[in-house]
């Protein structure tokens, strides 16, 4: 027997299944960024002797799951880290001093941020990451050093900055994902300092 509610019943499902296929297919591909970005940046070193700082917390610890294999440090701990809001295309710059724990005596470190986001926020967009267009990222720190009096001769402590940095351009990295951007040798720490950058709208810890 025919019945035209069935047919208009069936009409409706496949319409409706093919609108849901179609929107899951859009809401896959990556889409442009138009919005302010939340960066968070760490610093992170690795070293047998304890540097100070904190533990890693969830998010570093699967990133630094391959790193501990690599570099076969004894501790790994977050000297410190740093957070700013970005937009497409926009400067974000932070200057600010720390204080560190193995430095500390020897008086204050100081970060140096400096991004900019590629305008169309998103470069990469066939694998969804976030285009930077330009980055650099260092710490200034205190090294103590012992050299001789020019009147005295008798050796005396001096204080010298040894910078600790990465510069790089136009590179992406993946949205909410904790992206180790370069590593710095310290001889001031016995260890490597890597940098570790995130974007999204929440800090990593």
């Amino acid at each position: 027997m025919y019945r035209p509610g069935i047919k208009r019943a069936l009409f409706l499902s496949i319409f409706i299944i093919s609108q849901f296929a179609a929107a899951s297919a859009q809401s896959a591909t990556p889409q442009p960024i138009g919005r302010d970005l939340t960066a968070t940046l760490c610093f992170v070193v690795g070293s047998d002797e304890d540097p100070g700082g904190r533990e890693l917390g969830p998010r570093l610890d699967d990133l630094f799951a391959g790193i501990r294999d690599t570099h076969g440090y004894a501790l790994y701990r977050i000297i410190d880290a740093q957070t700013g809001r970005a937009a497409p295309g926009g400067l974000l710059e932070t200057r600010s001093i720390v204080s560190l724990a193995r430095a500390e005596p020897d008086g204050p470190s100081y970060i140096d941020w400096r991004m900019i986001l590629a305008k169309s926020a998103t470069g990469e967009t066939s694998t969804g990451r976030i285009a930077i267009e330009s980055f650099r990222a260092g710490m200034n720190i205190p090294v103590r050093s012992m050299s001789p009096n020019p009147n005295t001769g008798l050796m005396q402590p001096s204080i010298s900055y040894q910078n600790a940095g990465v510069t790089s351009s136009r590179f992406g990295v993946a949205p909410d994902k904790p992206t180790l951007v370069g590593t710095v040798t310290v001889p001031a720490f016995n260890g490597t300092l890597f940098i570790v950058l995130m974007l999204n709208e929440a800090p990593i810890n």
